[in-house]
C-alpha cells in the first residue's frame, strides 16, 4: 500500500498548509528547500498569527534567495 504523503513531498506540505498556494510550495520544493525548511520559514505566521499572506511573502523571499 502506497503512503501518498511520503511518496509526494507537495502533496505533504499542501496538505499541512492547505491555505497557501500550492505551485508555491512546489516551487519552494522545487528551488530546494526542503519541508523543515518550509516549516521553519513559515509555521509561526500560518499557525499562531494565521496570517497567509506573511507566510507566503517569506516563501517567496526564500525562493528568490535560493
Amino acid at each position: 500500500m502506497a503512503n501518498n504523503a511520503i511518496d509526494n513531498p507537495v502533496l505533504a506540505v499542501a496538505n499541512r498548509y492547505d491555505r497557501l498556494d500550492p505551485q508555491l510550495l512546489r516551487v519552494a520544493l522545487d528551488a530546494g528547500i526542503c519541508e523543515k525548511g518550509i516549516d521553519a520559514l513559515i509555521a509561526d505566521a500560518y499557525f499562531f498569527e494565521l496570517d497567509d499572506v506573511a507566510a507566503e511573502r517569506a516563501l517567496r523571499q526564500a525562493i528568490n534567495r535560493q
